[in-house]
């Protein structure tokens, strides 16, 4: 099963493209493709950075920056990431909570590796849709 988790803000043809995105890997994959809302936020930080859904009552990840050989983030750069063209690099962070709470399949995990990534896309260097 996929789950996509919109937020409230995301709206009609906006939710659509996502949609049909997901739903294409979704298809190739053979899996079931839900969809949900909720309200997200996401705070970054040199230290530690926090998203959350619904207060963090549906979802919520808090990652911890890892201890490198001096105070600046550890990165892996040069590393392609789905279809986007460019990135800043993956910022490799300790995941303190990663959790999903509503539903049957509800799942928390802790201690585990995390990254952050900032991806810049734009619709001239977008790969093609399939089929098209």
């Amino acid at each position: 099963m996929f789950m996509v988790l919109f937020s409230r803000m995301v709206l009609g043809s906006s939710r659509l493209l996502c949609l049909w995105r997901q739903g294409l890997a979704v298809c190739l994959k053979g899996g079931q493709l839900t969809t949900d809302e909720g309200v997200i936020a996401w705070k970054a930080g040199k230290e530690e950075s926090r998203a959350t859904i619904d207060g963090g009552k549906t979802a919520e990840v808090v990652l911890k920056r890892f201890e490198g050989m001096s105070n600046l983030p550890v990165v892996i750069k040069n590393l392609k990431y789905f279809g986007a063209p460019r990135n800043d690099g993956f910022i490799m962070m300790r995941n303190v909570v990663e959790a999903y709470r509503k539903g049957p399949k509800a799942y928390e995990f802790k201690g585990t590796n995390g990254f952050m990534i900032t991806v810049d896309i734009d619709s001239k260097t977008a790969p093609p849709a399939a089929g098209a």
